[in-house]
C-alpha cells in the first residue's frame, strides 16, 4: 500500500499517521469515490502529488447550506508558491456552483499562522478556539474556528 500522508507534522491533523497508515485502502477508495457529498481535490507536480483540499456538504436537510473543509495540506517542498491558495480557490469554486453552499467551515491548529493567513486572505473569519482540542503524547493544541459566508445573513 501507498501512504499519501508519510511525512505530515503530527501537530497539524486530528488523526495521527501511526492510525491512518493502519487502514485499510478500501477506506480511502470509499472516502475518495463519494462525490455526493464530499471531493477531494489534488496538486500534482508532474504525477507526483504534493497537495490535496478536501471539502464534504453536510447532507442534514437543515445543515446542506454549510460545507466544510476537512483536510488541507501541501508538501514541504512546495509550500509557499501559490499551492494551497490554487487548492483552496477550486474547493471555493465547487462550493460555491456545485454545493451550492452558504457557509464553508474549517478547523485549524491555532499554532498554524500560514495556513491562518492563507485562510483569512480568502475572507474565512476566526469565530472561536477549541482548547487542548488535540493531545499528542503530553503536549495540548488549540483548534481555531473560522467560517467563510458565502451568501451574507438576511
Amino acid at each position: 500500500m501507498i501512504s499519501l500522508f508519510g511525512n505530515l507534522s503530527r501537530r497539524a491533523w486530528a488523526a495521527s499517521y501511526e492510525e491512518e497508515r493502519k487502514q485499510p485502502l478500501e477506506l480511502y477508495e470509499g472516502r475518495l469515490e463519494a462525490a455526493v457529498s464530499s471531493i477531494t481535490f489534488g496538486a500534482f507536480d508532474h504525477s507526483k502529488l504534493v497537495g490535496i483540499v478536501t471539502v464534504v456538504r453536510e447532507n442534514k436537510l437543515k445543515l446542506r447550506h454549510r460545507s466544510n473543509i476537512v483536510s488541507m495540506y501541501v508538501t514541504k517542498g512546495f509550500r509557499e508558491n501559490g499551492i494551497g491558495k490554487a487548492l483552496l480557490e477550486e474547493a471555493l469554486q465547487h462550493v460555491r456552483k456545485v454545493y451550492q453552499s452558504e457557509q464553508l467551515y474549517l478547523t485549524v491548529a491555532s499554532i498554524n499562522k500560514a495556513a491562518k493567513t492563507l485562510y483569512s486572505s480568502a475572507g474565512f473569519e476566526h469565530f472561536g478556539t477549541d482548547t487542548n482540542a488535540l493531545k499528542i503524547d503530553d503536549h495540548y493544541i488549540d483548534v481555531d474556528h473560522m467560517v467563510l459566508y458565502l451568501k451574507y445573513k438576511e
